[in-house]
């Protein structure tokens, strides 16, 4: 038998890393004995050991190797069993004496799923035991930008809309500031852009709002925080300026990525470097294909998968959010919903058609009261 507490705990401290090991995903261990939690472990990040093998680590340093012997692992996730930065976690625990290792979920990546039953040619035993409702759902919150990531190798899009109850996001003149509360904004800092690798906007929401595009979660929040900020903007005629402050912020540590069209010219890309100075450094120009739609998307995100961006904030105007929803590439909807009514204004989201018939259905999947505002996360499904 397993004990689900140890399970549980295992989760929560993958839960409290999430999203700061991206691309990797977040994985938290717990070495028991008997009733005797002998040492913890999560990992922080590319590069760094992984919850079981800084687990192993810890409770070797205080209580030697030999008392490991018998011992139980609870990981959330699988352990690997391939070298990467670090060495196979697998061979860790082989090595160390551990009798028994009790996963939560099996690793979405297919170069690792279920390879860690190879445990079991060593005499230990591997348990993926039957959780109840609320741990395998928050499993499955937990690893689905992970999955998304390694299954469809485009990073995993959160569409996040501030509107009024009567679904505005600007009112009558285009202005947006503020459709929510300063606690509502900084609690979209510390919650989703901190756990995120950056955020994706249209050329039109620069234009008009002039914004950082920045992270600004608390102090102490970004302390933890060891990975760049990407800044992404699809910009298809390159009508960006460098004065702009989203190049007046680009840094190391918040870097800038414009998209544009192949018809733009390799002088006008040319050109904009040039004006931006020292600034060039953290700019990248990338000319991509077009569709119906406008830049292609799916081009966009996977050259963005392949820089190792694995989780995005859609933050822009309706038309862009119309089509990200219309060709399937939102995963988790977030409403910020303001408590007032504005009456005319910007729509949070433009779709083609207008009838009951073409309707796209939602999950409620979260509902937080953020003072007297609303977090409302949403997943799509397939009908209503």
């Amino acid at each position: 038998m397993y004990k689900g507490e140890f399970l549980e705990r295992a989760i929560k401290l993958a839960e409290d890393w999430d999203g700061l090991t991206l691309p990797n995903p977040s994985v938290g261990a717990l070495l028991v004995k008997g009733d005797r939690v002998l040492a913890e472990g999560v990992h922080r990040g590319p590069g760094t050991l992984h919850g079981e093998a800084l687990a192993i680590k810890r409770a070797m340093m205080r209580y030697g190797k030999d008392a490991l012997k018998g011992a139980q692992l609870y990981v959330s996730l699988e352990p690997c069993s391939s070298w990467g930065r670090t060495p196979p976690c697998t061979d860790a625990i082989i090595s160390s004496g551990i009798k028994k290792v009790v996963v939560g979920s099996w690793d979405p990546n297919p170069v690792h799923h279920k390879r860690s039953r190879l445990l079991r040619n060593y005499g230990i035993e591997l348990v993926k035991p039957r959780l109840s409702r609320e741990l395998k759902t928050r499993l499955d919150r937990l690893y689905w930008p992970f999955r998304v990531f390694v299954t469809q190798r485009r990073p995993f899009i959160i569409c996040k809309i501030a509107q009024t109850i009567d679904g505005r996001i600007a009112d009558s003149t285009g202005s947006s500031k503020w459709i929510t509360s300063k606690r509502m904004r900084q609690y979209v800092h510390n919650r989703l852009r901190f756990r995120s690798d950056g955020l994706i906007t249209g050329v039109n929401t620069v234009l008009k709002d002039n914004p950082r595009l920045t992270l600004r979660a608390t102090p102490s929040l970004m302390r933890r925080r060891k990975r760049p900020f990407y800044r992404v903007v699809l910009d298809s005629r390159l009508r960006l300026s460098p004065d702009m402050n989203v190049f007046k912020s680009a840094t190391k540590d918040a870097p800038l990525f414009i998209f544009t069209s192949q018809k733009v010219s390799v002088s006008k890309i040319q050109t904009l470097l040039s004006k931006a100075g020292r600034k060039a450094e953290f700019l990248s120009i990338v000319r991509v294909s077009s569709d119906r739609y406008g830049l292609n998307l799916f081009e966009i995100l996977d050259v963005l998968a392949k820089q190792g961006i694995s989780r995005l904030v859609l933050e822009s105007g309706p038309t862009l959010v119309g089509s990200f929803i219309r060709q399937g590439l939102v995963d988790r909807l977030l409403v910020c919903l303001s408590n007032s009514i504005i009456g005319s204004g910007e729509p949070g989201i433009y779709l083609e058609g207008s009838l009951l018939s073409d309707r796209r259905w939602l999950s409620l999947d979260l509902l937080e009261r953020v003072g007297e505002e609303l977090w409302m996360e949403f997943s799509f499904v397939s009908k209503g």
